[in-house]
């Protein structure tokens, strides 16, 4: 049983138990494991979440993969053997995270391992980690959480307090190298062939709009995610906008549920939750709707128009919070309720976008088409050329 079924099944207080001897078997085996030495060769790509190798962790292989490492990937099916974890995870020279991996924050690393946060989002827009201390399902003060990190990267030096805030970490660790799975963006071919060919896969026409809607999640973590179906009523939108459009509904990975839709009257309703990574969608897309997700900074790379859909932005920013005021983050029209989104979305065209070169330089300085390069040459210092 995964971790996330036997927190849902288990009252907290057993569950805390639990997860403390889940910790010291852990704990136990890296020790017995780490006395065969460390392999300097070795590199994890480590998630507890991914069920494939994709994000920053796709461009960093893709990078290394014909140069002198020993690759080890550990996904979602590999952490059933928790021991197989551990022995890769104890004799590896470089582990490399993208997501929250609660197990690693108290295992007793070793001096000479890099355990390297390539964290999945860009920019920094929802509080995380210590920055939230106060606030529901905040991390508490004291805790281990994060503070394993030898390096992070980030996007921009504007966000490098952000994160070291967040992960209750030195500055020093905190680097601004950019963010591998933006490199994409600068590559005029690819943006340009992969909008082509994901548009005929997903059946979309040349002359209809494709809108991306795609949210973030609520709830405190992975196991109790879940979008307010309340929200949006998708066959409502498709007959307010009618057939010249697309929906494309992309929940958050760590929504279970999704919004109900009928494929009826007006625009068609597709779901693309099967694609983990969205940075293709976004290529592919037209109008991109969202409301807190980190994707703002991502769809700031290609200028394209976005509708920021906040219905519940007063009590999400009292429950969650921003690293800065939100209205920092709006370069597009703000709606509050669905009566008024429609219309956003057919005139989104016709609205004039804010200058983004501020937005750009603030959350996504170090973003250039160079961030693998980067991250390769000066984390993985002891490559062999």
């Amino acid at each position: 049983m995964d971790i996330g079924a036997l927190k849902r099944l288990c009252p907290p207080a057993l569950f805390r138990v639990l997860q403390r001897f889940s910790n010291r078997s852990n704990i136990s085996i890296f020790k017995r494991c780490s006395q065969k030495g460390i392999n300097a060769r070795k590199l994890v790509f480590l998630s507890p979440t991914r069920d494939s190798l994709s994000g920053n962790f796709w461009f960093i292989y893709e990078a290394i993969k014909d140069r002198d490492f020993e690759i080890v990937v550990l996904l979602e099916e590999d952490h059933r053997d928790m021991g197989r974890v551990m022995r890769h995870v104890a004799t590896a020279q470089y582990i490399l995270a993208d997501d929250y991996v609660r197990y690693m924050y108290t295992l007793p690393l070793g001096d000479k391992q890099k355990f390297i946060q390539v964290w999945h989002s860009t920019g920094a827009l929802k509080r995380m980690g210590f920055s939230r201390i106060g606030r529901e399902g905040s991390t508490i003060q004291g805790s281990l959480t994060h503070r394993n990190y030898t390096d992070v990267i980030v996007s921009a030096e504007g966000v490098v307090d952000n994160f070291a805030e967040a992960f209750g970490i030195e500055r020093s660790k905190v680097h601004p190298y950019g963010v591998p799975r933006t490199d994409i963006f600068f590559d005029e071919a690819y943006k340009k062939q992969t909008r082509e060919d994901l548009r005929a896969r997903l059946q979309v026409e040349p002359d209809e709009k494709l809108v991306l809607f795609a949210p973030t999640y609520r709830g405190n973590d992975v196991y109790g995610a879940f979008y307010p179906q309340e929200f949006l009523n998708v066959d409502a939108l498709a007959r307010a906008l009618g057939s010249g459009y697309v929906i494309a509904l992309k929940l958050h990975p760590f929504i279970k549920e999704q919004l109900p839709f009928s494929n009826g009257e007006g625009a068609r309703v597709i779901d693309v939750g099967e694609y983990r990574e969205i940075n293709d969608l976004l290529l592919a897309a037209d109008i991109l709707v969202t409301d807190y997700s980190s994707v703002i900074f991502e769809y700031a790379l290609l200028s394209k128009p976005v509708v920021f859909y906040a219905p519940d932005m007063g009590d999400y920013e009292n429950k969650r919070d921003f690293f800065y005021d939100y209205s920092e983050y709006v370069y597009g029209p703000l709606v509050l309720n669905q009566d008024e989104l429609a219309q956003s979305i057919m005139s989104i065209e016709t609205i004039k976008m804010l200058d983004l070169t501020a937005f750009k330089e603030k959350f996504l300085g170090a973003c250039d088409g160079r961030s693998t390069q980067r991250f390769v040459e000066n984390v993985l210092v002891n490559e062999v050329k």
